[in-house]
């Protein structure tokens, strides 16, 4: 009786090894990779903007950008991928001058399959004579 009882707590200790296991490891790779606006550039043109990113053939995903100090959605726009580099350019008018967004690609309505966030600084509005200058 005693070895069964053994056993069963050997049995008990690796099924728990096992589950915290699964739990902690490494996640999969989203294989989304960002290219531009590189992460923590400045000065990026604010009626401009082309994002790039590297994917699958034939998915679809979901281009999200969020003011970094309120985290609303400022962009968002599906693509579905053409070739492994997607580039996605943002209408002029979309970003205000002088602020700082982040942004992150994800598959089409799949957060747990998403690229790391980035965040990128948008240039100032330069101003002459009380003008302001769209760049």
């Amino acid at each position: 009786m005693k070895l069964n009882k053994n056993l069963f707590v050997l049995l008990i200790l690796f099924l728990s090894l096992f589950l915290i296991h699964s739990c902690v490891s490494t996640p999969v790779s989203s294989g989304i990779e960002l290219i531009s606006p590189e992460n923590n550039s400045v000065n990026v043109p604010f009626n401009s903007i082309l994002f790039s990113f590297k994917g699958t053939i034939g998915k679809t995903y979901d281009i999200i950008v969020k003011d970094s100090v309120t985290n609303a959605i400022v962009y968002t726009t599906s693509v579905k991928a053409e070739s492994e580099v997607v580039q996605v350019p943002v209408p002029k008018g979309t970003f205000a001058p002088d602020k700082k967004y982040k942004w992150y690609v994800r598959l089409t309505n799949n957060d747990s399959k998403s690229s790391t966030q980035w965040v990128f600084y948008n240039k100032e509005k330069l101003s002459t004579n009380g003008i302001w200058v769209v760049t």
